[in-house]
């Protein structure tokens, strides 16, 4: 996990918030985050709300998942993480 990734991952409110309702209600596909966004936060183009949850990954915050009935889910791959400013790593509850 590249600090440099996470940090501008998580500079973003609603990658945040994303972040918080796949950790909290689980795995969800694009549509679905899409969907309970606009119901929790605000109208929001699902693109944007698609290529948020694509940063997370890169981030290596969320992983995706292929279900045969469901597509492409996103998952939490942490719930908690912390820096160490002083050497520059994260650690996680992996």
């Amino acid at each position: 996990m590249n600090i440099e990734d996470v940090c501008s991952a998580l500079s973003n409110q609603t990658r945040r918030q994303l972040l918080s309702m796949v950790i909290t209600q689980g795995p969800m596909s694009s549509k679905r985050a899409h969907e309970l966004y606009q119901q929790e936060f605000e109208t929001y183009r699902r693109e944007s709300i698609y290529k948020s949850l694509e940063k997370l990954v890169s981030a290596d915050l969320l992983e995706k998942e292929y279900e045969e009935n469901e597509g492409i889910l996103y998952v939490a791959r942490v719930t908690e993480l912390q820096l160490d400013l002083e050497n520059m790593v994260i650690e996680t509850n992996e």
